[in-house]
């Protein structure tokens, strides 16, 4: 029957419900009507329920009185989560409208869009295109509110289409994936809200915006949901404090807003932002940009959880980041047993000159990534405020400890605290990666990663001159994962030269060695003959570059490992060794082949 009777866009056919909320139901009709309102519920087998189950039926009815301007509200009782369809009915005797095949269950408000971080491949696992997807559709439903209004329409996902090559992550796939994982944990409908648009900033979202897209969001009022997921964009990252401000606010009236009567109040979830440097004016825009992220998890008076994207190195990246909102979604919503947040660093104490740290969220332990041997990503400083990369170790499981040889009193910590966190390596044994964090905020020198120090990477190293193959020996090493095994050979007269990867800009700014100009590495020469190790180093000199060399230090035949040191302090006025460019080893052998092993290069 036609009818006039108008409800907002969001109330339609074929969608999802909020569950144990009481929910406000608003619309229009004529002028000083009166409305029936009816909420009916029928048995998914009618051939296996009673006819006189008071489940089934009519659970709701009500008469309601529209004003004469033919508004009208109702606020309808909190209906349990069920598969069994439900029918609205709205009449007025005349005209009516009846919404059929609404389920009743959990609703997911996905707002922002997804920052790709881009690791690993967009495309979608063939797996997930059978097997659990068909007997979980009916029940994952989808609506997409920035929409037009013809285009505004519950759906329900067949399958689950692959990403466009070149177009990265959209937050519509993340939803989906996420709603058919969580699905079966569950054992109840769930409904997904897209609030997502491309190349928008926070303040696009925020409230106080007239030309922003909240408005659009008036339809959800007194809607309700069970959770919002919120994911931004590295362009916000060039004020963070405005971040961090734009959050609490978004946050805030979301959670208002989208708050049921007498319903529990939504949980807030937080993508970190992506590991990558999004506009190089600072090496720690992400970083700092996370930390507004966090701040927000501790400040929001409401269920928050954090959920990082760092370490996605498996071959289908939105899958895992789906796993992460699921695993994070299962202890806070739903009491499982399951992190309530990703593991965050909760308290720090001084034992003996080591740092003794204790992380909330970590389940079943802690653990580091891969096959990693040694703990990667921490940094401490002393009373001088420079950070260093320092050593950790996890004891048991629970805690870790920090420290550094010639740092006795560390004063505080770091942990992954630089854009590209790839190298931070601790994760929960549920794998969900440790929540980068420093200790305090005092005016500090931060530490870069640098793990060509630890010589436990090839793909760290390049060559200079000459042909070198360079291999990771573990089995002969001075400390970590390894040593670099380096089978040369040349030309008679011709250089042997190799060195780390310090001078690719979309990686790392120039290396500052002016607080610690002294280079000290190891070395093991198996050759039963004497061998010269140089050092050469170019620095940045106002217009240009400029390129010096050490004296050459002796390479003795023996079998077993030897210390060399490098001191770059007389060349300070040469070159600014804060603005290192390039460092070069400079193998002198006068039979012009051979094999060295090199390890442990450190500053002091």
């Amino acid at each position: 029957m036609t009818s006039w009777i108008t409800l907002p866009h969001l109330f339609q056919t074929g969608m999802v419900w909020q569950q144990k909320a009481r929910i406000q139901l608003a619309g229009h009709a004529g002028p000083n009507s009166t409305l029936t309102v009816e909420w009916t519920r029928f048995p998914l087998d009618p051939q296996s329920v009673s006819p006189h189950d008071p489940r089934y039926g009519t659970l709701f009815t009500a008469a309601v009185d529209c004003d004469n301007k033919g508004a009208f509200r109702v606020e309808l009782p909190a209906f349990d989560a069920s598969f069994d369809p439900c029918e609205l009915m709205v009449s007025d005797g005349t005209h009516k409208i009846c919404l059929r095949d609404i389920l009743v269950g959990d609703v997911f408000l996905f707002a922002g869009e997804l920052a790709q971080s881009g690791q690993g491949a967009t495309s979608v696992p063939a797996s997930m295109h059978a097997g659990t997807v068909p007997a979980v559709q009916p029940y994952l439903r989808q609506l997409d509110l920035l929409a037009s209004g013809a285009e505004m329409v519950w759906t329900s996902q067949a399958h689950f289409e692959p990403s466009e090559p070149g177009q990265g992550w959209s937050l519509s796939a993340l939803a989906q994936h996420f709603g058919r994982d969580i699905l079966p944990d569950i054992h109840i409908p769930v409904g997904l809200l897209l609030f997502a648009a491309p190349d928008r900033r926070l303040r696009d979202f925020l409230p106080d915006n007239r030309k922003g897209l909240y408005r659009q969001l008036s339809a959800l009022k007194g809607f309700g949901v069970c959770a919002i997921i919120w994911s931004g964009y590295p362009r916000d990252l060039d004020r963070p404090d405005k971040l961090q401000e734009g959050l609490m606010k978004l946050a805030t009236a979301l959670r208002s807003d989208l708050k049921a009567g007498r319903g529990s109040d939504p949980a807030f979830i937080l993508f970190h932002l992506p590991t990558y440097s999004a506009g190089q004016r600072c090496f720690f825009e992400q970083t700092l940009g996370n930390e507004a992220l966090t701040y927000v998890r501790h400040h929001l008076a409401a269920p928050t959880a954090l959920v990082p994207v760092s370490g996605l190195h498996s071959s289908h990246p939105l899958a895992t980041l789906a796993e992460r909102l699921r695993l994070v979604c299962l202890g806070l919503l739903y009491q499982r047993k399951a992190p309530r947040s990703a593991p965050e660093c909760e308290s720090i104490e001084l034992v003996g000159g080591k740092l003794m740290l204790t992380f909330s969220n970590i389940g079943e332990g802690l653990r580091l990534t891969r096959d990693d041997s040694r703990v990667r990503g921490f940094t401490i400083c002393g009373p001088d405020r420079v950070f260093r990369e320092a050593q950790a170790k996890v004891l048991y499981g629970v805690r870790v400890m920090v420290w550094h040889d010639a740092i006795p009193n560390p004063v505080a910590v770091t942990y992954g605290f630089y854009d590209l966190q790839e190298h931070a390596n601790l994760i929960s044994k549920d794998h969900l990666p440790i929540v980068p964090f420093r200790s305090d905020q005092e005016e500090s020198v931060y530490a870069l990663p640098r793990e060509w120090m630890h010589c436990d990477d090839t793909a760290e190293w390049q060559v200079f001159a000459g042909s070198i193959k360079i291999q990771l020996e573990k089995a002969n090493k001075s400390e970590g994962e390894g040593s670099l095994s380096l089978s040369y050979q040349a030309e008679p007269g011709q250089s042997i030269a190799f060195g780390p990867w310090i001078d690719r800009p979309s990686d790392f700014p120039p290396l500052d060695l002016s607080s610690a100009p002294r280079l000290i590495l190891d070395v093991f020469n198996p050759d039963l003959k004497e061998k010269n190790l140089s050092l050469k180093v170019m620095g940045i000199v106002a217009p240009g570059a400029r390129e010096i060399e050490t004296p050459a230090q002796k390479i003795i035949p023996a079998l077993r490992w030897q210390t060399l040191a490098f001191d770059l302090q007389p060349f300070a006025q040469e070159i600014d060794l804060a603005q290192v460019i390039r460092i070069q080893l400079v193998l002198q052998d006068k039979s012009s082949r051979g094999q060295l092993y090199l390890d442990n290069i450190r500053q002091t």
